[in-house]
């Protein structure tokens, strides 16, 4: 199953969204934490760093908030962990 959804992302210097207002990434924040909440996952962010060859981000440019953190942090320890699917070729 689906357990989490990155939420917070370098948007903005990414494909599809190169060059997007600060506006139009907080609507595209705002609608990835919609659908996270919707489908009770917890939420993760990223600042896809790679170095030179993607200019203008950094590592931990994008993070998530306080109250993400406190959300997600349990699940490295195992906790709200989702049950497998049964109709995986592993379970076949």
């Amino acid at each position: 199953g689906l357990d989490g959804l990155e939420v917070r992302y370098t948007y903005a210097h990414n494909r599809g969204h190169r060059g997007a207002t600060p506006a139009q990434v907080a609507a595209v924040i705002a609608h990835f934490d919609r659908l996270a909440d919707t489908h009770g996952l917890f939420k993760t962010g990223g600042s896809d760093y790679h170095g030179a060859t993607k200019p203008g981000i950094a590592v931990g440019d994008t993070g998530l908030t306080a109250a993400e953190w406190r959300a997600l942090a349990p699940t490295f320890n195992g906790e709200n962990k989702a049950e497998p699917r049964m109709d995986t070729d592993e379970h076949r």
